[in-house]
């Protein structure tokens, strides 16, 4: 699966961990990408928290296991989508 990838980052090697949103832009930094135009997909409020900080938006994928999760989230994603196919009408 890391043949799809341009860039892995691992925690436990960089010693950063979500939410601190240095790993995010540790992240664009590595790629030469704009924060600005950027988006982080994740499944988890922590994930949102995290894009949040980093001025990241986010598209919170929200599985069957994760939509109870919408009521506890205090963090608003840019985006919800339950389908990786709907990422084309995001960017």
């Amino acid at each position: 699966i890391t043949d799809f990838f341009e860039e892995i980052i691992l925690s436990s090697e960089v010693e950063l961990e979500k939410p601190d949103p240095k790993i995010l832009n540790l992240a664009c930094q590595n790629l030469g990408a704009d924060p600005a135009q950027t988006i982080y997909i994740g499944d988890h409020p922590l994930d949102v928290y995290c894009a949040n900080l980093a001025n990241i938006a986010s598209a919170w994928y929200m599985e069957k296991k994760t939509a109870d999760l919408e009521a506890y989230n205090p963090y608003q994603p840019n985006y919800r989508i339950s389908s990786m196919w709907e990422l084309r009408l995001i960017v």
